[in-house]
């Protein structure tokens, strides 16, 4: 059985390693390594019963916000926009930015 100090603790090293992970991002500096890294420990902290799979979820919606000021989806759907611009097909910009 794990303590709560121990569960804690775990806690607190994913806030930091999403953290990390989120700025390096951010800075253009991101490297599959890292998210690798991060997504095993948080992987394995649910394997130990550390956390619940919600709780990792959350804590990286929360990361993600305070890096890039909008949630994960908000993001992702932005980066299609500009992509799908840059590649020349402006239909998505048809649609009512509220529906986007």
């Amino acid at each position: 059985m794990h303590t709560d100090s121990q569960r804690e603790r775990f806690i607190v090293e994913c806030r930091r390693q999403l953290q990390a992970l989120f700025e390096r991002a951010r800075c253009g500096d991101s490297e599959e390594l890292d998210k690798a890294r991060t997504q095993g420990f948080i992987r394995a902290g649910e394997f130990m019963g550390l956390i619940e799979r919600a709780e990792s979820l959350q804590m990286m919606e929360e990361a993600h916000f305070q890096v890039f000021g909008e949630s994960i989806a908000e993001r992702q759907r932005r980066k299609a926009i500009l992509k799908s611009a840059r590649e020349g097909d402006y239909s998505l910009f048809d649609i009512p930015p509220s529906e986007r």
